[in-house]
């Protein structure tokens, strides 16, 4: 996780954290002589908000980290998990689909890894149209491929230009 994440999770908990203990503290000096049902049932909302102000906020970061690190596990990270490779573009073709203006790219492409033979895939890409441009077939550009599973790749075609 990011410095600026843990930052922010500690910008959004310590108001919370502080609101919590104040309303919980709250509800221990609320006098309790048992005649009025109001005393009681203050006590009981300042114990609950305060409770809700302390545990919510905790649920809720929990659930960002594990998501964030579940989608962070999932991405290729070509420095440390993949291998390193070289792929040939056998055809390229437009979709037809656009995201943001940008066109999506089918690829089909031989992918030569060490140590394994080469082998053919289909690759959908959204690419920026002045790269697009710049690939033609024929051309051989970096990938990095995911040890586990071979289809998982990440093209460094950012490494073709330099």
């Amino acid at each position: 996780m990011l410095k600026s994440f843990k930052k922010t999770y500690l910008i959004i908990f310590i108001p919370y954290l502080a609101l919590g203990i104040y309303l919980f503290y709250r509800g221990l000096i609320v006098p309790s002589n048992g005649f009025m049902s109001y005393d009681y049932f203050l006590k009981n909302s300042f114990y609950f908000e305060g409770l809700s102000c302390i545990i919510v906020p905790i649920i809720i970061i929990a659930g960002i980290s594990l998501y964030n690190k579940r989608s962070y596990n999932k991405e290729i990270d070509p420095a440390q998990n993949s291998i390193k490779g070289e792929a040939e573009i056998l055809d390229i073709e437009q979709t037809g689909m656009y995201i943001n203006e940008l066109p999506q790219v089918k690829f089909i492409l031989q992918i030569n890894i060490p140590n394994k033979p080469p082998y053919q895939m289909e690759h959908e890409k959204i690419m920026n149209s002045l790269i697009l441009n710049s690939l033609h077939i024929g051309a051989k550009i970096p990938v990095f491929v995911d040890p586990t599973n071979s289809e998982r790749i990440l093209l460094g075609y950012y490494l073709y230009f330099q």
